[in-house]
């Protein structure tokens, strides 16, 4: 068997692989155009992160590697994939072995597979391989039944908000299934400030104020993360970032590398922020700095892949039915969990 890249592939070759995809995948909806414009525009690095899979001369699968996050979280991104229905196991794993191997080329620390809704005959071929940072995205985003242990992180400081009934709910239904514990900052009287004695031990990734290492305890066993919050003049609130400045410390979170930080908690998370600003004009003129800074900066460059971000806005001024409706959508999602 044979490996090659988009990118050398001949005319005639190009052809065979539209005509295999569209014999392999009925829902496929490309022209050959449109696919020779998608595999060769940088989204896939003008072709060289897709791969196709010759054996005795005949194209037998395909698979394609988004490698763009890799810089900024360390994950790379497998999707397209085509495999032969006869011997797709075979196929399938000589291509994901083949394409891990240029992912760890690149430096990635952590791989995510997207599976079509019609293709979830693979994942127990990709299970088998039992990597250990393979998740089945946009088919099992986590495994059914299996007890995880959820750490819900609270910096509002008035109970009986929209922001803290709803962090609530997502207790309540997450117990049902699994170990939940909440760190709640206000209640803790968590200081959030960087004081002297804390910046003496900063730099040996140390903390002055020993609640830092109740709380690194807590984030170590959990699998995943949950931040509630509210967005305060475009950002969480001041507790919440210093509880960040004084817990993801060096060695805990993240230690140098030469190109940057190296994140260390792998874990995952899901973000729910509620404000009134429209999300209209916080994502397009705010620049969207929860997102940007918090999920991609601060989580993504420690190791914390986020699952979710629930983005409740118009608080205020949004109808009930309209709260009502954003609330449950997020007791949903953890219900399904």
């Amino acid at each position: 068997m044979e490996i090659k890249q988009f990118k050398v592939l001949s005319t005639p070759q190009k052809n065979e692989l539209f005509d295999f995809i569209k014999n392999t995948d009925l829902t496929y909806n490309k022209s050959y155009v449109e696919m020779i414009r998608i595999y060769e525009s940088d989204t896939f690095n003008y072709g060289d992160t897709v791969f196709i899979l010759f054996h005795q001369g005949e194209i037998k699968g395909s698979v394609a590697i988004i490698t763009k996050e890799i810089i900024n979280v360390g994950e790379a991104f497998i999707t397209d994939i085509y495999v032969e229905k006869k011997n797709e196991e075979k196929y399938l794993c000589f291509l994901i072995e083949e394409v891990t191997k240029y992912c760890s080329i690149c430096s990635a620390r952590s791989i995510k597979i997207g599976i079509r809704k019609n293709e979830i005959q693979l994942i127990p071929y990709i299970n088998k391989m039992e990597f250990t940072h393979i998740y089945d995205a946009m088919v099992m985003r986590y495994r059914k039944g299996e007890n995880m242990k959820f750490l819900i992180i609270e910096s509002h400081p008035y109970e009986k908000s929209f922001n803290r009934q709803l962090s609530q709910s997502i207790k309540e239904v997450l117990d049902k299934k699994h170990s939940v514990e909440v760190i709640n900052l206000i209640q803790d009287k968590f200081n959030p400030v960087i004081e002297s004695e804390d910046l003496k031990v900063f730099a040996s990734g140390k903390a002055a104020d020993e609640k830092v290492y109740e709380y690194q305890k807590k984030i170590h066993e959990a699998d995943i993360l949950v931040f509630v919050f509210p967005i305060w003049w475009g950002v969480m609130p001041a507790i919440l970032k210093g509880f960040i400045d004084k817990v993801f410390l060096k060695d805990f979170a993240y230690v140098y590398a030469k190109m940057g930080l190296k994140g260390l908690l792998n874990k995952k998370a899901v973000v729910v922020t509620t404000m009134e600003t429209p999300k209209v004009i916080y994502n397009t003129f705010g620049g969207n700095p929860v997102k940007n800074q918090f999920i991609k900066g601060t989580l993504g460059m420690s190791g914390i892949n986020t699952e979710k971000h629930f983005q409740i806005d118009k608080i205020n001024s949004g109808t009930d039915e309209y709260r009502k409706d954003e609330y449950n959508k997020v007791v949903q999602y953890f219900q399904n969990m």
